[in-house]
């Protein structure tokens, strides 16, 4: 939250950039003040007879106009470089194509999946869903991050393969979704590819293949982070639970 990468910190910036530009100016004010010091008494020995154009010419040369142009040129290289330097680690909160170890989105058969269990969910149900779920089912009164809501929501829709927050990890989230399915409250609508759409109410069945996929995908991730560590590419997306990009950028979807 204090960090500054999240939007938490939005009401401060605007004054910031204010503040950046207010202090640039009084920078610049000040040297051209000292300057202009400095060479009065050469403005008060210049020629009378220097023609104007000349006039204009030794202005625009002259050490104030360079001072200040440099100032303003090393500001602005500054904030470039700490822009470029912040953006060159490929993680949750910069995705640059110049960043290290980036990779262009790709539409893969498991993103298409996803469809075929939104249209499941009536518009007018509430729901707990993950992070990457939400804005495909936030048309709708009452919408919940998975895990809240849990047993006042009318359906769970999951991916075990997607970004788990605000679970600290894989295990966690693993835990939660267990013992949701063996309460009872809901039971198993669909499940294909680590998506598991669950409805509170639901007629009870057998959740064996349910819990065999849950433990298969917390596999999957340690089997993963043990065959590439050196990768630093996926550590992060091991770190980040985003098991489905691992997928992708090793060819295993």
């Amino acid at each position: 939250m204090y960090s500054g990468r999240f939007q938490y910190n939005a009401e401060i910036i605007p004054i910031l950039i204010f503040a950046s530009i207010e202090a640039t100016v009084l920078i610049v004010w000040i040297v051209r003040w000292l300057m202009a010091g400095l060479s009065v008494k050469r403005e008060n020995q210049s020629s009378e007879s220097t023609t104007r154009p000349l006039s204009v010419r030794s202005r625009a040369l002259s050490p104030a106009f360079l001072v200040q142009a440099t100032i303003l040129a090393l500001v602005l290289c500054y904030m470039l470089a700490r822009v470029f330097v912040s953006t060159t680690e490929y993680n949750v909160y910069s995705a640059m194509p110049y960043a290290r170890g980036f990779i262009w989105p790709k539409v893969t058969t498991h993103n298409r999946l996803a469809s075929h269990f939104l249209k499941q969910i009536p518009a007018d149900a509430s729901v707990s869903t993950q992070t990457a779920l939400v804005p495909h089912l936030s048309q709708r009164q009452s919408i919940y991050l998975f895990p809240y809501a849990i047993g006042h929501a009318d359906y769970i829709l999951l991916d075990a393969s997607g970004y788990t927050y605000p679970f600290k990890d894989y295990k966690d989230y693993a835990a939660t979704v267990k013992t949701i399915l063996q309460h009872g409250d809901y039971g198993v609508v669909d499940m294909e590819d680590r998506y598991l759409l669950l409805k509170r109410g639901y007629p009870p069945s057998d959740i064996t293949p349910a819990l065999q996929m849950i433990d298969e995908d917390a596999d999957g991730l340690n089997n993963l982070a043990s065959i590439y560590q050196s990768d630093e590419r996926l550590d992060w997306l091991i770190k980040e639970n985003t098991v489905a990009q691992a997928d992708v950028d090793l060819n295993l979807s």
